[in-house]
């Protein structure tokens, strides 16, 4: 069976912008689009300075990664996901955070 390459340019994607309330803001390019792609989900966000794209959750199948290219990742709560307690600050530093699935709770 031949496998086919996808090659996206985040220029050609279409953007979607959402700022329903505050503080949440962000434009979105979905290199996967969900119904094309079940198993892997990839989407590029571009968030505003203070805001962010949606409130802390956590999803008890999916992993998340986040590349954070400019800017920082700040959270200041502790959060504890199935057996591990995560602390999130901030970080000036550009590069790749996941955060592994599991039932989120607070601590």
């Amino acid at each position: 069976m031949e496998k086919e390459i996808h090659y996206k340019n985040i220029s050609n994607i279409e953007a979607t912008h959402k700022a329903t309330h505050e503080p949440y803001e962000y434009t979105k390019h979905e290199i996967t689009p969900r119904e094309d792609f079940s198993q892997c989900y990839v989407a590029v966000y571009h968030i505003p300075p203070l805001k962010s794209n949606y409130p802390m959750h956590s999803h008890e199948n999916n992993t998340e990664v986040f590349y954070i290219q400019n800017g920082s990742l700040l959270h200041t709560k502790r959060e504890r996901i199935g057996r591990n307690t995560y602390r999130l600050s901030e970080s000036r530093n550009r590069g790749f955070y996941h955060l592994s699935p599991g039932k989120r709770e607070r601590t």
